[in-house]
């Protein structure tokens, strides 16, 4: 008996063993796998953050490019209103200029032509009317041809005197009365 209870002792010392081992190699696998665990689940962890990080900083700065171009568009078109909208208003300036010079030189034509050529036209006419009819007249009374000339001579004389007035030049156009007026 004491030589049974001795393999039952070996035996169970083997099964000790063996249980000690198969504990330990357990233990081991288990925190094989629980290190795994971990390093895949830090290494998934990671990957994320970086696959965040990354996007974050692809969106930011994509968003900041387009906010920059945005702005660089925004002021190059504004700048490029603004220089047309002068150019237009210099334009605009320069025609009405022209236009206001060109009626006003217009007017003035009209103005020279109203009060100096047409009196000047007027006077002409009746000078020349007057002198056929005192070569008409001819032989007739000297009073006739002396009145009619007279009366002639007085109207060119206020004519003269409105035109020199109007080009402020008195020494030019003067006419005197003939002596027998």
């Amino acid at each position: 008996m004491i030589e049974a209870s001795i393999e039952q002792l070996k035996w169970e010392a083997k099964l000790a063993v063996a249980a000690t081992v198969v504990v330990v190699v357990v233990v081991v696998v288990v925190i094989v796998v629980v290190v795994v665990v971990v390093v895949v689940v830090v290494v998934v962890v990671v990957f994320v953050e970086v696959v965040v990080v990354v996007v974050v900083v692809v969106v930011v700065v994509v968003v900041e490019l387009t906010v920059v171009v945005v702005v660089v568009v925004v002021v190059v078109v504004v700048v490029v209103v603004a220089r047309l909208v002068v150019i237009a208003a210099t334009v605009a300036v320069l025609v009405i200029t022209v236009v206001v010079v060109v009626v006003v030189v217009e007017v003035v034509i009209v103005v020279v032509i109203a009060v100096v050529i047409v009196p000047v036209v007027v006077e002409v006419v009746v000078v020349v009317v007057v002198v056929v009819v005192v070569v008409v007249v001819g032989g007739r009374e000297k009073a006739i041809k002396t009145s009619v000339f007279c009366q002639s001579s007085r109207i060119l004389n206020l004519t003269t005197v409105s035109v020199t007035r109007f080009i402020h030049s008195a020494n030019h156009l003067t006419f005197s009365l003939p002596r027998d007026c």
